[in-house]
């Protein structure tokens, strides 16, 4: 598995930035999944305490310790948060991406901006060789975003994952990058 190296300073296009999560971003992380939105594709369970967003944080500061996932806040042109987005590893240098944008800043390209930035920088920074977007059948924005950031189609995986416990195994579409694409545009 490849190791995510240390973020010395945040990544941007200069209109979006992507940093580490510090703990006074954890009311707008709450935020942003406490949407219905974000609950019906993610993880995400409504009504959670502030406190548990501040664990999240530092539970994905440990996990970039570890060096199996890298978890940024999402900058918005203003200085706000408005998303988080994912870098996880898997074994066969194969690595995924997740991401979320707060309802009030979609529809502005910050999800296709950050996915373009985050791949760059696996690409650049890690030994992936694959980067995958495994986005629930129904998830039509987020199907976009892969389009838009010059992710291929491959297909759809059939009982791919199960977002929460006790839950309905989902079908996903499977958009993924390959080193051997070279670097986007």
């Amino acid at each position: 598995m490849p190791a995510v190296p240390s973020l010395t300073t945040p990544l941007t296009d200069g209109v979006v930035t992507l940093r580490t999560w510090e703990i006074s971003d954890a009311p707008a992380m709450r935020e942003i999944f406490l949407d219905d939105e974000m609950y019906r594709w993610t993880d995400a369970i409504p009504d959670e305490p502030l406190e548990e967003f501040e664990r999240a944080i530092r539970r994905g500061w440990a996990r970039g310790e570890r060096g199996d996932r890298a978890c940024f806040a999402l900058i918005g042109p203003e200085g706000e948060v408005v998303g988080a987005i994912d870098l996880m590893f898997a074994e066969f240098e194969r690595t995924e991406i997740g991401y979320a944008i707060a309802r009030q800043a979609r529809g502005n390209g910050y999800a296709t901006r950050a996915v373009r930035i985050l791949t760059d920088w696996a690409f650049s920074a890690t030994s992936a060789e694959r980067i995958e977007l495994p986005i629930p059948v129904g998830n039509v924005r987020s199907r976009a975003v892969a389009e838009r950031a010059d992710y291929a189609f491959e297909g759809v995986m059939r009982s791919y994952l199960v977002l929460r416990d006790g839950g309905e195994r989902q079908d996903v579409t499977m958009y993924a990058r390959v080193r051997a694409d070279g670097p986007l545009a």
